[in-house]
Parts: structure tokens; sequence; C-alpha cells
């Protein structure tokens, strides 16, 4: 292939060294992060309005059983994003389309594998651990049955998502997200309140519109690899020598991304054991918190990305810089949402869940998800920032330590705390995330 000199990442500078640069990256990415967890916002929204408690409580627990088996796999957009970000500031011509066609081969199968295990006996038993009601059992296992199909297309977004974090093309990855977000939300409009297909049109409208997300992706991130002349090297695309090492970091962000799922799913499970109500009202809180977390988690993905391409070009006090600059921005974008939430939370809360007695639960435990993106927000930079350096064994060690602690917590509060102890656990969580890492990059810091 010919190879286009302007379009070559020799000729592309690295990312500009100022908190309005990240500030401009952000932007995009913070609306693209957010729109992930809306999708499920535009569920439950649109599920309260059939004036079910149980179909909405199903499309909560279901959602949320769901995208924990996906986030499982999340290290196919976190170990991306990395490895091409480094490639990219190594300058390097053909590792950029390596990464991305190993990535795209390993979301395919690994979707493809969960959605026959979702439908033959995933979604019932997650459902049956959760410990819900039996009417909230079987609508659950209806929605889920459909919502696994969308596994492949989620996937291979995240792939997409990754490799173009790792190049910094942050309005590409936000046009992505706004396709799937409005064409999800119009098909969820029309398949569960025009059509009156109930939590299967939920589960069919997400199916339709990350398969359509991950078709447009592939058609651009080809595209952008041929106009920057990269070239694929057949020959190493299954080297041993190179998939060894791509095979510990991904197990090593996995166990990671395990533990922080086993940690949410420990909150759902004791919600469940509540009763419908509780467990409804904090389906509706944590919404709150993915909205605020994958906004903030935007400037940590600027900091993944500059640490990423400054660790490849072998700037090691660059990268440090950049980490510093996003502690500083996210902690201030935290408290703005913060803010926001007190401000207008509580009439969102109404349009969300208008059930009295979900209304009433969410509005008294509203203040601990308003303040949650003030706890959180360190330790989603400093994850970031580890994963641009691909330190994956800092990652999943901080992660167990946190989660030993917060196993700890529920342990002295649950029953007697009541959900609010719940809360309380989740802030020990966060805190003791960014307390590990935070140690870890200013006393042990790695070099390239």
């Amino acid at each position: 292939m010919a190879m286009n000199p302007e379009a070559s990442p020799l000729t592309q500078k690295l990312p500009t060294r100022s908190y309005a640069s990240m500030m401009i990256m952000a932007l995009p990415i913070i609306i693209a992060n957010a729109s992930v967890p809306l999708l499920g916002v535009c569920d439950t929204a649109v599920v309260a309005r059939l004036q079910n408690t149980e179909a909405l409580a199903a499309v909560a627990v279901g959602s949320s059983l769901y995208f924990f088996v996906l986030w499982t796999f999340g290290f196919l957009r976190m170990t991306t994003s990395g490895l091409t970000g480094q490639a990219v500031g190594a300058q390097s011509l053909h590792e950029p389309y390596l990464i991305l066609f190993r990535a795209l081969l390993l979301a395919l199968g690994i979707g493809l594998i969960l959605a026959a295990l979702g439908t033959i006996f995933l979604g019932e038993l997650g459902l049956n651990m959760m410990g819900a009601e039996e009417n909230v059992i079987s609508l659950g296992r209806l929605y889920l049955d459909i919502l696994f199909w969308a596994a492949p297309g989620q996937l291979i977004v995240y792939v997409i998502h990754g490799w173009l974090l790792g190049h910094g093309m942050s309005w590409m990855m936000f046009l992505i997200h706004l396709g799937i977000g409005l064409v999800n939300l119009g098909l969820n409009i029309l398949f569960t309140l025009i059509w009156g297909m109930g939590v299967a049109g939920v589960g069919m409208a997400t199916v339709t519109s990350s398969s359509l997300g991950a078709c447009v992706g592939l058609l651009l991130v080809v595209n952008i690899a041929r106009k920057r002349g990269y070239y694929f090297d057949r020959n190493r695309l299954w080297k041993l020598s190179e998939i060894a090492p791509l095979a510990t970091l991904n197990s090593h962000v996995m166990i990671r991304t395990i533990l922080l799922i086993a940690s949410f799913a420990a909150f759902h499970a004791l919600s469940a054991r509540f009763g419908a109500v509780v467990l409804a009202a904090h389906a509706v809180l944590l919404h709150f918190i993915e909205v605020a977390a994958f906004a903030v988690d935007g400037i940590s993905d600027v900091v993944e990305s500059y640490a990423a391409r400054f660790w490849g070009a072998r700037k090691k006090a660059y990268a440090r810089e950049s980490l510093g600059r996003g502690l500083l921005l996210a902690g201030l974008f935290s408290i703005a949402i913060s803010f926001a939430y007190l401000l207008v939370g509580f009439d969102l809360i109404l349009l969300i869940a208008p059930l009295d007695d979900v209304l009433l639960l969410t509005n008294q435990l509203a203040w601990f998800a308003f303040f949650t993106p003030i706890m959180g927000f360190a330790c989603y930079v400093l994850d970031g920032y580890f994963l641009g350096l691909t330190k994956g064994r800092t990652i999943r060690n901080s992660m167990f330590m946190a989660s030993t602690g917060y196993g700890l917590v529920l342990l002295a509060l649950y029953p007697w705390a009541g959900p609010q102890g719940l809360w309380v656990a989740l802030w020990c969580l966060l805190i003791l995330r960014a307390l590990t890492l935070g140690f870890v990059a200013t006393f042990r810091h790695p070099t390239p």
C-alpha cells in the first residue's frame, strides 16, 4: 500500500500540553461517555411509563446484569487505547492496525459466545442469583434473552472507542455514540410505547442501535487507517511472542474489572434483599452515578490518551504532567456535577421514576448519589493514567485492596444500617482505589 507522508503518524505532533487542549479533547468524550449510561436511563424512563413496578425493576436488574457481564470485557477498550496511543507516540505505521485487528477478532468471538450463552442460561442464572421476586425474574428473562444479542456490536464499539481514543480522535467517538443513542431512543419509543412490545421492545432497541453503530464505526476506522498510511503485517497477527504479553495485560485488566463488577453486584444483590422498592430506587440513583462517572471518565480518557502517547514517545515527565492536570480538571468538573445534581436532581428523579413509593425512597437517598462524583473523581483519573501506561498489574492490585476494604465495610454495616450503609460502603470503595493508585503514582512510579 502506498503511504501518504502527510497523513502518517510520523508527521503527527504529540498532544499540546495545556489545560485548554485537554478540555477541548475531553468535551466530546464527556458527551460520548455520558451517552452510554443514558441508554439505561432511556430504558428506565420508557418502562416507567408502563406504570408497572415489576417491569421497571426487571429492566433495572436485567440491564445491570447485562452490563456487568459486558464490562467484564471492558479490557477490549482499555488495553486497545493504551497500546494504540503508545504505538502512535512511538511513530509506528503497522502496530495500530495490528492492535485493531486483534482486538476486533477477540471482541467478535466473545460477543457471539455471550449472545449464545445469554439466551441459554446466563440471564436466568444471574436473575436468580440476584434474589429478585418471581415476577421480576420472569420479565427480566424475557428482556435478557433479547438484550444479550447486542453484545457483539457493543464489544466491537468498545474496540473502536479505544482505538480512536489512542489517536486522540474524540469528535469521531462522539459522533458514533451520538448516533447509537439517538437510534436507541427512537426505537425505544417506537417498540415499547407505540407498538406495545413492553420490555422486549426495550431489548430490541438496544440490539438494533448497537449493531448499526458497530457497522458504521468499522467503516470509519478502516478509512482512517488507510488515510494515515497504516499497513497490515499478516505475519505478525498471531505471533506468540507478541500475543503472550497482550494476554497477560488483558488478564490483569479483566481481573480488575471483575472485582469492580463484583463490588457493584454486591450492592445490587443486597439492595434486592431490601425489596423491589429499594431495588428500583437504587437503580434510579445509580443512573446519576453512571452518568457522572462516565462524564468525569472523559477527562480520565484524555489523561489516558495523553499519557499513552507521551509514554510511547518516552517522555515520562510529560506523562506525569498530564496526570496532575487531569486531576485538577476532574476535581473541578466533579464539584460542578454535584452542584448541578443538587439544583435539578430531584426534578430528574420525578421524571425518571414517577411511581410514588419509589419516588419517596429515591428522594431520601439522593444525597448519597449527588455527592458521589466528588468521592470518585480521583480514582477514575488515576485508573486512566495507569491504563495509558498499560500497567495492568498496578490497576489489578489496587482494585483487589479496595474491594477487600469495601467487603469489610459491607459486612460491618449490613443489614442494621439499611440502604444508607450500602452507600457508605460504596464511597469507601472509591476512596480506597484513589489512595492505593495515588501511592504508586507518588512513591513507586514506573519507568518506560
